[in-house]
């Protein structure tokens, strides 16, 4: 700079040392032209609060690995190869509606996998020991029927006593219909005797369970067991 002014220029090359009349709205551009100087491209963008944007027009190589390729190509970053490795890397969102992991290695098997909840759309088991939306628990309750209390339950709203061995179990989540499967199973702890428990009456949003000794007589039994599988769309 023997000007001392900031300018070096060196045939078509100009840089330029700009410290006055420049507002927060300016816009500075580093801008190549061709070879004939008929036309120019923006190579980078300087714009308020420094915000800084590098306009790549052509395919940007390694040695002969292409890295970016134009902005034509709907894929910007190309692949890093057969078996690249990631360390730690950070992915706040991923969607992919054809990602298939069985034709991931190791046949698609993930271990040790932890969720706070998983969402299941799939209606059709295709493979076995496949969960779907149709063959997973949607409700279930432990109750005492005897000394009448709920222990413990899964999508239960409230248990009602209608009547000697007879239950209502409404569910927090209505079903789609009354067309739902019903296990039930029941303990006598005061005599060595089975006790019959099964689903009478049906609704998409609950189910009366009788309960009867072998004797088909009404008990109340100590521990009352309700498992319900079925469409809740």
């Amino acid at each position: 700079d023997d000007l001392g002014t900031g300018d070096i220029r060196w045939k078509d090359t100009w840089f330029e040392t700009l410290s006055s009349g420049l507002t927060a709205g300016d816009t500075l551009k580093l801008r190549g032209r061709d070879v004939n100087g008929a036309a120019y491209v923006d190579i980078l963008t300087i714009t308020s609060n420094n915000t800084v944007t590098a306009d790549l027009h052509s395919s940007v190589t390694h040695d002969s690995n292409t890295i970016l390729t134009d902005a034509s190509t709907a894929s910007a970053l190309t692949s890093f190869g057969a078996s690249p490795t990631i360390v730690t890397p950070t992915i706040a969102s991923f969607v992919s509606a054809t990602h298939n992991h069985s034709n991931a290695a190791g046949a698609g098997d993930l271990t040790d996998i932890q969720a706070t909840s998983v969402t299941l759309t799939g209606t059709t088991q295709t493979d076995v020991d496949t969960l779907v939306k149709g063959n997973i628990v949607k409700g279930w309750a432990n109750f005492d029927g005897d000394a009448f209390g709920q222990n413990d339950d899964f999508n239960v709203s409230g248990i009602a006593q209608d009547g000697t061995g007879l239950f209502t179990v409404s569910w927090d989540t209505d079903f789609a219909s009354a067309d739902y499967a019903v296990a039930c199973s029941g303990d006598r702890n005061d005599a060595v005797e089975s006790c019959v428990v099964g689903g009478v009456v049906y609704a998409a949003g609950s189910v009366q369970i009788d309960c009867q000794t072998a004797a088909s007589a009404a008990h109340d039994p100590t521990v009352v067991n309700v498992i319900a599988i079925g469409d809740q769309s």
